[in-house]
């Protein structure tokens, strides 16, 4: 068994290859509501954390103390959510992505994959991959 917790998504992928024969180890904390979402392996869910139904969270996935994810969410492989982070409904995140603390997606917005969302941003529009984008609103830099 094995664990992944902080990192570079890329360095997580590189040694969950490498593990792969090994089964990931699971870290979902007692004080995290699940509501009828589904969960991929290797995930890390801390305290306060809450995700709404028919949310989809995929493998290797840190949802750090306060991340809210709503209601038909899709968050890919490798991604790692803040604390305070709120992702609203029918969202998708795409895989390696970074949400940084108290960061706001707002719904049905897409993130593309590789993307890094600045602490205490403010998404109002779909983001390409291997975008960084900072402020309210957020803006690529």
């Amino acid at each position: 068994h094995y664990m992944i917790c902080l990192g570079d998504p890329d360095h997580k992928k590189e040694f969950a290859k490498k593990l792969s024969a090994l089964t990931p180890l699971d870290l979902i904390s007692d004080g995290a509501n699940r509501h009828h979402a589904k969960v991929g392996s290797g995930c890390i869910i801390l305290d306060n954390v809450l995700i709404e139904p028919h949310s989809v969270i995929g493998n290797h996935v840190l949802l750090n103390h306060g991340a809210k994810v709503f209601h038909d969410v899709i968050i890919k492989d490798y991604c790692e959510i803040s604390p305070g982070a709120t992702i609203l409904g029918n969202s998708v995140i795409g895989s390696s992505c970074r949400i940084g603390s108290n960061a706001t997606i707002l719904p049905s917005l897409t993130i593309g994959d590789n993307c890094i969302i600045g602490a205490g941003a403010v998404v109002t529009k779909n983001i390409p991959d291997n975008s960084i984008v900072v402020g309210i609103p957020a803006k690529d830099i």
